[in-house]
């Protein structure tokens, strides 16, 4: 479950229970997450806040001194706000180490901290916004630096819950737990780096009647995906129509193609430079083949013979890109999938995106997409839900933000955030995989939205299916499509009917 702030603040009213109540529940159950986590440490630094985070702080000292562990606080911030915050903090057993922040010296506090075992982070909540106070900033620089053991509860203090970001210097964690549900930002932990581990702490929260975000897992996607029946043929089972590579780019387009049909594509066209053609005839035998050159007439007829069109891959030398894009967009009613070139193009001609269009899926990096929506990268990865939100709602497209947390935004504000994936696929031709996939299911009938989270999810998967065996280095695309077909194989029974 994700909640955003003003859900979590629904949930807890709704939930029954006293601000107390939840307090004492969360840090009870803190408390124990980290002494099962951590059974041979024997003490805790607490870092309290002045709100509820820090009220949380108390409670989970008090339990961790009930179970013998030696504990001491530090109170960050000046005073104590809430009514919840002050009665924990008058529960605490008079043994309790409790030191104020501005009456330590620099040195006494870090000699503090490289003392304890953890350090347990309850400074900020879900209500923080950045930037942090200079005088936390270089403590919390000095604890980053010295990669002490810190456990966040909730969010890594620094982090804000609805950004995909924070302050460049938030709390670094070893381990975050997330109080009742997840936050959007913990979705983002391979872009901003700042946890390593996430376990939910379970509050009885119920679900939201209505939630923008939607979580993709193996169930999920094996339950969207098409089925195969055994009376099916080729042209019930998708068919797509490639406009992909150029002289000196053949790769993309056969990438696309054979990403295509790992999906289980019936049908396949290819547009393609005459000079790429005998490269990926040989390639990709299964392909019927057209030159770029194709007249008005008969690429309209090919377009409405075709159930997706997914262009641009590689087109960065194809001389009449322009034109067939142009094309394409005033002339298809079906799903279009825009990459690399493509996007490039559209991004010089803003004014095709006042084109009344249907479904259009773009699939940009934070460069390219840095070009279409005219916002510096840094805008962009410091607030890239806001930005890529507002570009496909004020557009209609379905938009995926490409990157280590992949963010895939439908026209009506749904949001998905992948969590598969590695670093082996930091790769030129991962994206023209990638594309070939969302094309080729948009083709067999998945909206837009599902065609774009489950093909970033298989892609994703696939990869980690690779690594199992083959080196994160020695991954390339033949190794990415056998990770595909392991993962359809293991699920062949559900998808044949």
């Amino acid at each position: 479950m994700i909640l955003e702030k003003n859900q979590i603040a629904a949930a807890e009213a709704a939930s029954g229970k006293t601000e107390t109540q939840l307090m004492e529940l969360a840090g009870k159950r803190c408390a124990d997450t980290l002494l099962h986590e951590y059974p041979e440490n024997d003490s805790f630094l607490i870092l309290c806040g002045s709100g509820n985070n820090g009220g949380d702080g108390f409670v989970i000292a008090r339990h961790c001194l009930a179970a013998n562990r030696q504990v001491a606080i530090i109170l960050m911030l000046d005073d104590i706000r809430t009514p919840a915050a002050i009665e924990a903090r008058q529960k605490l057993p008079d043994s309790c180490l409790i030191y104020g922040y501005q009456e330590l010296s620099e040195t006494q506090f870090q000699t503090m901290a490289q003392r304890y075992d953890v350090i347990v982070d309850c400074v900020f909540g879900f209500n923080f916004h950045a930037p942090l106070p200079d005088f936390l900033r270089s403590a919390f620089r000095w604890i980053n630096q010295q990669r002490l053991s810190v456990v966040s509860i909730d969010l890594n203090s620094g982090l804000e819950a609805d950004h995909s970001l924070g302050d460049p210097d938030a709390l670094h964690s070893e381990l975050t737990l997330a109080l009742g549900a997840l936050k959007p930002v913990h979705l983002f932990s391979r872009e901003h780096q700042k946890l390593d581990r996430l376990i939910p702490i379970g509050l009885g929260f119920a679900e939201p009647e209505a939630s923008r975000w939607i979580q993709m897992d193996a169930l999920q996607v094996t339950r969207l995906l098409p089925r195969l029946h055994d009376n099916d043929y080729k042209s019930t089972t998708g068919r797509l129509t490639v406009i992909a590579g150029s002289p000196w780019m053949a790769g993309a387009a056969q990438f696309n193609l054979e990403a295509a049909q790992a999906m289980g594509c019936g049908m396949l066209h290819a547009l393609v430079d005459p000079a790429v053609y005998p490269i990926l005839q040989t390639a990709c035998p299964h392909v019927v083949y057209h030159p770029n050159t194709l007249s008005e007439a008969d690429l309209t007829t090919l377009l409405n013979q075709s159930d997706a069109v997914a262009i641009g891959s590689g087109c960065d030398h194809l001389t009449n890109l322009e034109t067939l894009l142009e094309r394409v967009l005033h002339c298809s009613s079906v799903p279009v999938i825009l990459d690399a070139a493509a996007l490039r193009c559209l991004a010089r001609h803003p004014e095709w995106l006042n084109i009344p269009h249907g479904d259009w899926i773009l699939t940009p990096h934070v460069g390219e997409f840095s070009a279409l929506c005219g916002r510096s990268v840094e805008e962009i990865q410091a607030d890239r839900i806001r930005c890529a939100e507002e570009y496909a709602l004020a557009h209609q497209v379905t938009l995926v933000l490409k990157g280590a947390d992949t963010l895939i935004v439908s026209p009506e504000g749904l949001r998905c955030v992948n969590k598969t994936g590695n670093p082996s696929l930091a790769k030129a031709g991962s994206g023209d995989l990638l594309t070939g996939m969302i094309a080729a299911l948009a083709a067999r009938g998945l909206t837009p939205m599902e065609a774009a989270c489950c093909g970033v999810w298989l892609h994703g998967k696939a990869a980690d299916k690779a690594i199992e065996k083959t080196s994160l280095y020695g991954v390339h695309h033949k190794e990415i499509l056998a990770g595909l077909d392991a993962f359809l194989f293991d699920h062949q029974k559900e998808l044949w009917r």
